[in-house]
């Protein structure tokens, strides 16, 4: 099923998949519509965007996941104004996920949503680095702990953060020396997450910490940002272990990068705090 009420993206995404005479599509625009469809049939997968009212997309999703017939479904979400998933993640447990990367085109979307439904279809060409299927709840626990660890260690009380967005859309305004780095393999989560600082923060975040003041990142305090990396996985390794995750102990390391380059796209969470702003960075693929 699409949802939207984009009816030029509706027009384009219907002309594509109607070239798959195995694929049988529907498409709705009103909550009442779509609810109503939902509870008489069960659906493999669900395209939607943000072009629902927010409160609409709640009740949707959240009839779609309650469903018995649709408690497994993908859900493919192209939001263009990516603080939406904040609310979505918050609102509704969405099993299987799949993010898209908006801008992008319809061909490649109907492609993606093909070769997602009919994976040994050979004949079709893959497209990549648009789409990644990401477990909200872990992300949520990604966030929360980063937001803790430094609160505790570094006694900073004033921490807040801003909705994810794609890294792409602030690479430019982002100022990053260092970060802490850890890759996980898990049925869940497949990637790197990194926690990742402008100078000032980190050195600031430091001084908190280690009692020490430093002028410069140097040999001296560089491995600080693996270890507070490794912290934070710890944290998230208790809590979700406990929901079944099976997450395994994994190497923290250090990345000086300023910006991470992968091939899939990278969700960013913004923070902010009297020692000043540092970010987590979530990348789906990138070991």
């Amino acid at each position: 099923m699409v949802i939207t009420r984009n009816q030029e993206w509706r027009s384009e995404i219907k002309a594509l998949l109607s070239n798959y005479k195995d694929l049988k599509v529907r498409f709705s625009s009103f909550r009442a519509d779509i609810v109503e469809a939902i509870s008489k049939d069960s659906l493999q997968a669900f395209l939607v965007d943000d072009s629902l009212p927010i409160r609409d997309l709640k009740v949707v999703l959240r009839s779609t996941l309650l469903s018995s017939g649709n408690s497994d479904s993908a859900v493919f979400f192209a939001p263009h104004d990516f603080s939406t998933l904040q609310d979505i993640v918050d609102a509704v447990e969405i099993n299987d996920l799949q993010l898209i990367n908006m801008p992008t085109p319809a061909s490649e979307i109907s492609q993606l949503i093909i070769d997602y439904l009919f994976p040994n279809n050979s004949a079709q060409e893959k497209v990549s680095g648009t789409i990644f299927s990401v477990d909200p709840k872990f992300m949520k626990v990604v966030v929360d702990a980063a937001k803790s660890v430094i609160e505790e260690m570094g006694m900073v009380k004033d921490i807040a953060h801003s909705a994810p967005v794609f890294l792409d859309s602030i690479a430019d305004s982002m100022e990053v020396e260092i970060s802490g780095k850890l890759s996980i393999t898990s049925h869940s989560f497949k990637g790197s997450f990194y926690i990742s600082f402008p100078k000032s923060t980190y050195l600031n975040l430091y001084g908190n910490i280690m009692g020490e003041q430093s002028e410069e990142i140097n040999d001296d305090n560089k491995d600080f940002a693996s270890e507070l990396a490794n912290i934070t996985y710890g944290k998230c390794k208790v809590l979700l272990n406990q929901e079944g995750y099976d997450l395994k102990m994994a190497i923290p390391s250090l990345s000086l990068d300023k910006i991470i380059k992968s091939g899939h796209p990278i969700i960013v969470v913004p923070y902010t705090s009297s020692i000043g702003e540092f970010y987590i960075q979530i990348a789906p693929n990138l070991i």
